[in-house]
């Protein structure tokens, strides 16, 4: 039978506990969300958590096979970076990325996420490519 033993309450008060917790918090979030500047602050303080990604120079790309390197402003060696993951690039532009272990695990560094500040001309980027974060 769907009824409870008699004496018996339907829901233990731990469990019910627990669920009016959870309920006070979706609550609480939705209503810090909702208002006035709560998405802002939201995104302020989620951007301040953020580690900040490393920034670069490209400075040899081979039009042709669509690869290159990027010199990182940090002094650290050179950063192989394929087209399918930045789109086409300049010798010049000023990248930022994210840095992962090379697709051919030898445990040298590839460029990933990578997007363009200035392209060489001067000129603000419009973003490269982004490899899986434009998936």
């Amino acid at each position: 039978s769907s009824r409870p033993a008699a004496g018996r309450p339907l829901l233990r008060p731990r469990v019910f506990s627990d669920f009016l917790s959870v309920c006070l918090l979706c609550v609480w979030r939705f209503a810090a969300a909702a208002a006035p500047g709560g998405a802002e602050r939201a995104a302020r303080k989620e951007a301040r958590a953020a580690p900040t990604m490393p920034t670069g120079k490209v400075v040899r790309w081979v039009t042709g096979k669509g690869f290159g390197f990027i010199s990182p402003d940090d002094g650290g060696p050179d950063v192989f970076v394929h087209s399918r993951e930045a789109g086409m690039l300049d010798e010049g532009d000023r990248v930022s990325y994210k840095e992962k272990e090379d697709r051919m695990g030898k445990g040298k560094t590839e460029a990933t996420h990578i997007r363009v500040l200035e392209d060489k001309a001067g000129g603000r980027g419009g973003g490269g490519g982004g490899g899986a974060a434009a998936a």
